[in-house]
């Protein structure tokens, strides 16, 4: 008889697991589908599906390559302006389908969602057999509604695919609180090998690596490493720096430079400001629920490195899991912001915190001991803050994800009126020597390959990269007006904004104390408005396009010869 009831048990239990992660994965389908449906423009010639601008970038990137013109911006100009090389090759490799343009951001968005989906199942198993049923049901479908992970997917970000390389790592290193797991580096040669793909992915994955190889030299040295380990740590370490510096190499080859041009234009002449990076954090562990996971993630950390009867099976775990979220969020303050919303640089780590905020939430359960709510036994005062503090952490969680995920509208303006300059500078048929310049770098040159561009803010281009910052948000700080305007003379200048109302003496008041302005703000196109070679050779030409928000204006130079007389 037992038998027959554990069995119905079992049976039950399976198939509310397998109902759950559907139900979860079906969510996550309905809300991706609509948020690309959304975020998709319709314009004069059709309806549009394209990624977020620097997302657009790589994709120009990406169709020279296939086009046979190599991996540039534009051909014979060799420049890194992305910051990600393997993505950006998989992007090129989406062009063996021949979408129309305004269709091709289709199969990386496809590509992206087949990825959140491995994520969500991946935490889910994870969670299931560390933490319980409630805890990968809870947090898994919480990822399935992220705003921050259906945003950064949808707009072709490569984050989705380091976040997935950096879970699989982690869910091999966490703790046993069983003691099952007495190897600090588990599978390395897998290891180093996916953190060396992370890498290529995305650079600054390099912080992961680092942070293993340290723990994989510890490892080597100490007692429990056994002979066996100790042949596969040098080979694993080995290969991962090899591959690394396979693409530090072919960078030098190719472009001229180890490191990648944003890197010149994030990272030196006084760009980052550690003031913005903390107001940044700050206003990501608010505005996108970081404040819950992280409590949970704390409390987790802190069982496994401190408490007496755990920290013998669990502290050396616990200790590489907490340094790696620890200096990754040191990262995100160190980048000193970023111009997209939803704080995309903690995405990658986001699925870890879910897992560990999962132990923490299984601690406080086991802490209330509910199952007293059932029995005479008698109910303890730490009983009820453990139950009090959990329903209140997973209430706020819950009502926050669901009010970002509310609060999210698709497209953005700016990207709605991207395509309709691009579409009205088609129309112009203008001369294919015409020399565009723009601040945002992806989608029009895309949309338009037969023209030349520069880029104004210095993403593609060297000279402009490695010039002294001025105020203002990290990426969109570096400028040269006088080398853009008076040197490389640029035909046309498509702006970012609108000017209306802005005169002259606002203007210069604005740039007069821009010092009295937080250090994030944008200060890029007044400078251009008041730029002497603007007043004299653009502002009185400017070019009438219609957009359906008014932004984008666009202006010729009065000498240039941009259609056929």
């Amino acid at each position: 008889m037992r038998q027959k009831i554990f069995l119905i048990f079992y049976l039950v239990m399976k198939s509310m697991q397998k109902i759950s992660i559907a139900a979860i994965v079906l969510l996550h389908t309905i809300l991706y589908l609509h948020a690309v449906w959304e975020n998709s423009i319709v314009a004069n010639r059709g309806r549009y599906f394209l990624l977020a601008d620097d997302s657009m970038i790589s994709m120009v990137y990406a169709k020279n390559l296939f086009d046979g013109n190599g991996l540039v911006w534009q051909a014979g100009d060799r420049v890194m302006g992305i910051t990600n090389p393997l993505w950006t090759m998989i992007m090129s490799a989406t062009f063996f389908l021949n979408l129309p343009r305004n269709l091709a951001s289709l199969p990386i968005i496809f590509f992206n969602f087949l990825l959140d989906l491995w994520l969500i199942f991946l935490i889910y198993r994870e969670i299931l057999k560390k933490s319980g049923f409630f805890s990968a049901v809870f947090w898994s479908a919480l990822l399935s509604i992220s705003t921050q992970l259906i945003f950064f997917s949808i707009l072709g970000f490569e984050t989705t695919f380091q976040a997935l390389l950096f879970t699989i790592v982690l869910v091999r290193h966490l703790p046993d609180e069983k003691g099952n797991r007495k190897m600090l580096i588990d599978s390395p040669i897998q290891t180093f090998l996916l953190l060396a793909v992370a890498v290529l992915i995305r650079p600054d994955s390099g912080l992961f690596f680092a942070i293993f190889t340290i723990a994989a030299i510890v490892f080597y040295f100490s007692r429990t490493a056994d002979e066996k380990m100790r042949k596969k740590i040098p080979v694993a370490i080995f290969t991962g720096v090899a591959i690394i510096t396979a693409m530090l190499v072919a960078q030098k080859l190719y472009y001229g430079d180890w490191l990648t041009n944003t890197y010149y234009l994030k990272a030196t002449g006084g760009a980052r400001s550690l003031s913005v990076g903390w107001k940044y954090f700050r206003s990501a562990i608010m505005d996108e629920n970081l404040l819950v996971p992280l409590i949970l993630t704390a409390i987790i950390l802190v069982r496994w490195i401190f408490f007496k009867k755990l920290r013998r099976k669990t502290r050396k775990r616990g200790i590489l899991v907490a340094s790696l979220i620890f200096f990754w969020l040191c990262y995100v303050i160190w980048t000193g912001g970023d111009a997209i919303p939803h704080y995309r640089f903690s995405l990658p780590i986001i699925p870890s915190m879910y897992i560990l905020a999962a132990g923490g939430t299984k601690f406080l359960l086991d802490s209330a001991r509910l199952k007293k709510l059932f029995s005479r036994k008698r109910i303890t005062a730490g009983n009820v803050l453990s139950a009090v503090a959990l329903f209140i952490l997973l209430a706020f969680a819950s009502w926050m994800s669901i009010f970002i995920l509310h609060r999210q509208k698709y497209p953005h303006e700016r990207m709605v009126d991207r395509v309709f300059v691009a579409e009205e500078l088609a129309n112009m048929r203008l001369l294919q020597n015409t020399k565009i310049a723009l601040f945002e770098a992806g989608t029009i040159p895309f949309l338009l390959p037969q023209f030349k561009y520069h880029d104004l803010l210095g993403k593609n281009d060297r000279y402009i990269a490695r010039t002294e910052a001025h105020r203002g948000m990290v990426g969109h700080n570096k400028w040269d007006f006088d080398y853009s305007l008076g040197q490389i003379k640029p035909d046309i200048i498509i702006t970012r904004d609108n000017y209306e109302g802005i005169t002259d003496r606002v203007a210069k008041n604005i740039l007069k104390n821009a010092k009295n302005l937080p250090q994030d703000a944008v200060f890029f196109p007044i400078a251009l408005w008041i730029h002497p070679i603007f007043v004299e050779k653009y502002r009185k030409n400017r070019l009438r396009i219609e957009t359906p928000h008014n932004t984008h204006w666009t202006f010729k130079r009065s000498d240039a010869v941009i259609t056929k007389q």
